[in-house]
């Protein structure tokens, strides 16, 4: 926690940083809105995630029409009720479109291939990024690298990669050397990086 504040303050003060030396995947944000799209399609009726990923850099809709959906529904999921109201408003009609595409790339793809169509054919690096910042560019690319491998090694379940990468400790140890910005990592990483 007192590492991110510290990255977090340099940053604040106009500081270039290479932010931290390892990531954890399944706590990268970008990981997790590109996991809840995931969540989505094998679970449209969990509404707590679906409310996640309507508010996320990935659908970005506002707090007041999110507190609308989430109250006006009554007894139904948020899913359903987005369906019914897509007949009459062109804002439902437009985010019922939107989550409609996710449907579509899962059943043409699987685990190997899914997040890879999300990421470049749809475009959604670009409003991760701007959002998460570049910094999680590393985290997004390792994500599409262990989705190979787990279809490899494993299956080409969705549902079973999702449930292991949240219950995995996989990391990722970022290469910053090359890069001109202030580095901050636990001592044991820089050890034998002394500078003068």
């Amino acid at each position: 926690e007192f590492t991110k504040e510290v990255i977090s303050a340099l940053q604040n003060d106009g500081v270039a940083v290479a932010g931290l030396d390892r990531i954890i995947l399944r706590e990268n944000l970008a990981v997790q809105d590109l996991l809840s799209i995931g969540k989505f399609v094998l679970d449209p009726q969990d509404d707590l995630n679906l409310a996640t990923l309507i508010k996320s850099p990935i659908i970005g809709v506002n707090e007041l029409f999110l507190y609308d959906i989430a109250t006006n529904r009554g007894n139904q999921s948020i899913w359903t009720y987005i369906g019914l109201e897509q007949h009459f408003s062109e804002e439902y009609r437009i985010l019922f479109e939107q989550l409609s595409i996710f449907f579509e790339v899962y059943q043409k793809t699987n685990v190997e291939t899914f997040f890879q169509y999300l990421v470049d054919v749809l475009g959604l690096r670009k409003a991760l990024l701007a959002s998460c910042g570049p910094d999680s560019n590393d985290a997004i690319d390792e994500l599409l690298y262990t989705c190979q491998n787990f279809a490899s090694e494993n299956n080409n379940s969705l549902q079973s990669f999702i449930f292991w990468i949240q219950n995995s400790d996989s990391s990722i140890k970022r290469d910053s050397s090359s890069s001109d910005k202030v580095r901050v990592m636990t001592l044991h990483g820089s050890k034998g990086l002394q500078a003068p």
